[in-house]
């Protein structure tokens, strides 16, 4: 009953366009999109939140897109794996949670896992190969960290996020 009225929520607020501008989906999606890369750069670079932040600010960028584009619309694999990861590394580093770094990272994956499945199975566009493709990304980038400077380095995020909304943005 509450995702059902949560969904109607986002829905009717996507619907909702302020007057004299009509704006595409894919449009919306691509200027938050943009709008995020320049947040992450400012969060993760000169705020100096530092890497373990980096999850979830993507998350949320992505958060962000999928909300412009409703339940139905895309990027809500990619946010809500990277959002709810996201915080495993934030509790451990920033919090200073007193547990293991694979316990959190391993209980926020699988908190990730369910809360897409819930979603998908109440109509939210999710789909358990992106899931999939999102928490392998994930792996990759954490098994790369200790060899490679540049995957610690903001502006890479930044720059990967101003990519996919501008490619949003030509294909809207």
């Amino acid at each position: 009953m509450a995702y059902e009225r949560l969904a109607s929520t986002i829905d009717r607020w996507i619907q909702a366009e302020p007057r004299g501008l009509e704006m595409t989906s894919r449009r919306r999606q691509g200027a938050v999109l943009l709008a995020g890369a320049a947040v992450t750069y400012v969060l993760l670079g000169p705020a100096g939140l530092g890497f373990h932040w980096t999850p979830l600010v993507i998350g949320l960028a992505y958060l962000a897109a999928a909300l412009a584009g409703g339940r139905r619309g895309s990027y809500w694999s990619t946010a809500v794996v990277l959002s709810v990861f996201g915080l495993g590394p934030v509790a451990i580093f920033a919090l200073e949670v007193d547990v293991t770094q694979a316990a959190a990272y391993t209980v926020c994956l699988g908190l990730a896992v369910l809360l897409a499945a819930q979603l998908a199975e109440r109509g939210w566009a999710i789909s358990a190969t992106a899931v999939g493709a999102v928490i392998l990304a994930l792996g990759v980038v954490y098994a790369l960290q200790p060899e490679v400077e540049l995957v610690e380095e903001p502006a890479v995020y930044a720059v990967a996020l101003a990519v996919v909304g501008a490619l949003r943005l030509a294909r809207a």
